[in-house]
């Protein structure tokens, strides 16, 4: 055996040994320090492998475990969860305001107490204010997107149409070219597209305040 794997050795030996005699000594510290600690440790240990203990060890054995278990106030009354989102001292401003830009002349109180998770709402401005909502997106701001992006039928664009409550649904193969698009569009389909706010800064920046009002993903269709 050469001379530098013996030094090696020797050198692991001794290190072996300190460490060994250092667990000893915490070991001495803990149990002068923590006698009652120890012995609790002990018992459970001897418990958990089948030892039988004495009565009086018993006893203290139960004692400890009902000592470890802090006193919890059992409540009877009945859960209340808010169908409204809680709102914080801290919470986003704006995200609100965007929230009831959107909703109005629907009041947010009365959305919550008689729309939310109950039925569908539809928001009119067609007769006092048809552009209230352009600042969103724009029908050019869709061509443009089109033009733009590589589009496809079924997996971004749908064109469908109703007749007797009945969807049809025209979704040829490949790109959706805005020429095409809009020709289904002119003979009365309706044009559906899948995450349009991935392709259009004002739209996610709406869906983006709305994540912040509810607290849950927003997306838009």
């Amino acid at each position: 055996m050469s001379k530098s794997r013996l030094s090696t050795l020797s050198a692991f030996a001794v290190f072996k040994e300190k460490l060994q005699s250092r667990k000893k000594k915490l070991r001495e510290e803990v149990d002068n320090e923590e006698p009652e600690l120890v012995e609790a440790v002990n018992r459970t240990k001897r418990r958990r492998y089948g030892e039988k203990l004495s009565d009086q060890e018993e006893i203290d054995q139960e004692q400890d475990e009902t000592d470890s278990v802090p006193d919890v106030p059992i409540i009877n009354a009945p859960i209340i969860i808010p169908r409204r989102p809680i709102t914080v001292p801290c919470g986003n401003i704006l995200a609100e305001k965007v929230f009831k830009w959107m909703i109005d002349p629907l009041q947010p109180d009365k959305f919550f107490d008689q729309v939310f998770e109950r039925k569908p709402v539809h928001i009119s401005k067609k007769n006092e204010s048809p552009d209230y909502f352009k600042t969103v997106m724009s029908c050019k701001d869709f061509d443009n997107m089109m033009r733009e992006n590589f589009l496809e039928y079924s997996k971004h664009i749908d064109v469908v149409i109703y007749t007797d409550g009945v969807r049809k649904t025209f979704n040829p193969e490949g790109r959706a070219y805005p020429s095409s698009v809009w020709k289904f569009y002119r003979e009365g389909c309706s044009v559906r597209m899948q995450n349009p706010q991935s392709y259009h800064d004002n739209l996610w920046k709406l869906c983006s305040n709305l994540q912040e009002y509810f607290g849950s993903y927003v997306g838009a269709n």
